[in-house]
């Protein structure tokens, strides 16, 4: 099917760009193991087009329990948005983390974080998980 154009602007009515930056046009994916104060960490990494699937689970015990979404906002003045597509509905590490990195990074992110936390080992598995994710995103 051919691509139709309806004006010759750089933007659709919506504010989004009509074709994706060359760099954007694939898929590409990275994992590690990390040791945060003695909680090992498989983490996964695929970057499709415009979004990333992000999955952290404990070493060698690798699922899939509970699942977030977020979208940047579209345009200035809008609110990002983020839900839990399944797991618990309040708590949810991987909501909250998918809306952390899609305000960040402006793209659309899903994490599934099979890892529970506490408040204080949770900012440091936070934060080395940041740190991870902003190198290699």
């Amino acid at each position: 099917m051919d691509a139709v154009t309806l004006n010759n602007t750089s933007k659709d009515t919506n504010g989004i760009l009509p074709k994706a930056k060359d760099e954007d046009t694939g898929f590409t994916s990275c994992g590690t193991h990390l040791d945060i104060k003695g909680r090992k960490l498989t983490v996964r990494m695929l970057r499709m087009n415009l979004g990333t699937l992000v999955t952290i689970s404990p070493q060698g015990n690798e699922s899939i329990n509970e699942m977030g979404v977020a979208c940047p906002a579209v345009c200035a003045g809008a609110s990002s948005s983020s839900t839990t597509l399944f797991g618990p509905e309040y708590a949810s590490n991987s909501q909250r983390l998918a809306d952390l990195w899609s305000k960040r990074y402006k793209r659309q992110f899903i994490v599934s974080c099979n890892v529970q936390t506490n408040d204080i080992d949770g900012a440091n598995i936070e934060k080395a998980l940041s740190d991870w994710i902003c190198a290699n995103v």
